[in-house]
């Protein structure tokens, strides 16, 4: 091989790698951006999901509240009598 040809090859090689390279760095940033956008998809999703979950369980606390309130107030009426069915 001559001079010629073994600076040509180095160069040829030197230049594939160089895009090879950028490619990879081409391919990493596209993950990342991919990567981040299905965070805030899946964020945005449970964010919402959480927050109706949240409102659910007021509803049962307010409810379980209530029937305790009302639990409590027949339990108070019927304290002292001696039969369930006058309650």
């Amino acid at each position: 091989m001559s001079e010629a040809n073994a600076d040509q090859t180095v160069t040829d090689w030197t230049a594939s790698y160089d895009r090879l390279k950028a490619d990879v760095v081409a391919a990493k940033n596209e993950a990342e951006t991919k990567a981040r956008e299905a965070a805030d998809r899946a964020a945005k999703a449970l964010g919402g999901h959480f927050a109706l979950r949240l409102r659910r369980r007021g509803l049962g606390a307010l409810a379980a509240s209530c029937g305790g309130h009302h639990g409590a107030k027949c339990a108070l009426k019927c304290e002292g009598r001696t039969d369930p069915a006058k309650c």
